[in-house]
């Protein structure tokens, strides 16, 4: 029997180090799909997935160079997927083809936030999906009242890879970073930026108990300069910055299954169209935090909906107001060995991608014309709790955005015990949106989408 095709186009470059895409295209390739994956070219390492996979990379912006990449596309996909904005590239692929669409979201573009106009193309290509992904009921709910996409065809899936195993705890990050074996290792890992909250975590951890240490790792690297930078501002005797080239999630995976802790925060900053609401309705989109529970760390993180919930509820670390409040107190409260076991037990309930694969396999079967259950997308009796959730952060969004400029914005104060300010949302936030949209403006996922419709229209 001849494998069915599926293209998929991602824009990022970041295949190797999403889980959640890594293990999509695994499953779909154990089930005998061929997955093309058109991505953009990086500086980090980009390899296939696996077999019956292959990467194909370009560079956004350089039509004649990349030519040659886009010969090696198939003339025809039984089904075509667009990760993100690349949707408008691949709704045009898949109406050429008659091919059906789908579409995976993993950041939200807000209207309020971008205007309509900035939207539209993405919006009308979301109108012909079969099936979309999002990562929770959230912002399931959220993709399909921003992208006029049917709610019964939305699927929720954490950003997690597949299958639980036996992550063996060696001593990688001890050995090495040569840390004295009296020390417990708090690692960070994911983007070193506002964001991420990564100097507020720097000022913190000087006061820290001196049995403990941090290791921050990105996986994009940390420049010479940025380290620099920090050193000027923190006393850095207890932090290691990574130098480590982790290619794969597996390899991140039994690095930071050596440490004892992970840090997980999250702050809206307004600085692109990615930090507003989209970081606010982060949910279940964060890939280090069920990362964090597969490896067996108790986590600390902020309030942010529900990952801090599930860490309250289920006892798998510590939620903290702010990252000031990492006191040595604090950090006595944390039994980590008494805490590994749930993590990987909530993981493996929740988030373990394996938990997911049938209804992601009956949605692909449902719209190649099979026997299989369509999705049936988020339960509706749940709206009106999600909509109230929505409604709640927004107005702790609405006040921690009015006080942008204040002592306790500055302070990293959690952006959800700001909500007793006065708030005006927009009054503040529009300004910044519209400077980090003309900044973003032209940028390489618009070129990637245009290279990709003038090779396939031409």
């Amino acid at each position: 029997m001849t494998m069915k095709s599926i293209l998929i186009l991602e824009p990022s470059g970041a295949v190797n180090i999403n889980p959640n895409l890594t293990a999509i295209v695994r499953c779909l390739c154990a089930h005998d799909f061929y997955v093309d994956i058109m991505t953009s070219r990086r500086q980090y390492a980009q390899t296939v997935v696996c077999a019956n996979s292959s990467l194909l990379l370009c560079i956004s912006g350089a039509y004649a160079e990349n030519l040659t990449v886009y010969r090696q596309l198939q003339d025809r996909y039984d089904l075509v997927i667009g990760v993100d904005q690349a949707i408008v590239a691949a709704s045009f692929i898949a109406e050429k083809m008659s091919a059906p669409l789908a579409f995976i979201s993993y950041e939200i573009l807000f209207a309020d936030e971008v205007g309509t106009d900035f939207k539209i193309a993405e919006m009308e290509a979301c109108r012909k999906v079969s099936f979309a992904i999002s990562q929770d009921p959230v912002r399931g709910y959220l993709v399909s009242r921003e992208y006029g996409i049917p709610l019964e065809r939305v699927l929720c899936i954490p950003v997690a890879d597949s299958g639980l195993g036996e992550v063996e705890r060696m001593h990688f990050l001890r050995t090495h970073f040569r840390i004295p074996e009296d020390r417990k290792i708090a690692v960070f890992a994911g983007a070193v930026s506002g964001k991420s909250m990564i100097d507020e975590l720097l000022e913190a951890q000087a006061d820290w108990p001196d049995e403990w240490v941090l290791v921050v790792h990105s996986y994009a690297g940390i420049p010479a300069a940025v380290v620099r930078r920090f050193g000027r501002r923190h006393d850095l005797s207890r932090v290691y910055f990574s130098d480590m080239k982790l290619d794969s999630i597996d390899e991140l995976l039994r690095a930071i299954a050596s440490a004892d802790l992970g840090i997980c925060f999250f702050k809206p900053t307004l600085q692109t169209r990615y930090e507003g609401k989209n970081m606010l309705f982060i949910g279940l989109s964060s890939g280090k935090f069920p990362l964090y529970l597969k490896a067996g760390l108790p986590v600390i993180i902020n309030e942010v909906g529900a990952m801090s919930d599930l860490v309250r509820q289920h006892a798998l670390g510590r939620v903290a107001g702010n990252v000031a409040e990492i006191t040595p107190a604090f950090l006595a409260t944390i039994d980590v060995e008494a805490m590994r076991r749930r993590c990987r037990e909530v993981y493996a309930r929740q988030f373990d991608f394996d938990v997911h694969a049938a209804g992601l396999l009956a949605a692909v079967d449902a719209c190649l014309g099979g026997v299989g259950t369509p999705a049936t997308g988020i339960d509706p009796a749940d709206i009106e709790r999600q909509i109230g959730e929505i409604n709640r952060l927004s107005e702790w969004f609405n006040a921690a955005a009015s006080a942008r400029n204040s002592r306790y914005y500055r302070a990293g104060e959690s952006m959800f015990h700001l909500g007793a300010l006065a708030s005006s949302l927009y009054a503040t936030a529009k300004p910044l949106l519209k400077r980090a949209l003309r900044r973003d403006g032209g940028d390489f996922i618009s070129r990637f989408n245009a290279d990709l419709i003038r090779f396939y229209g031409s």
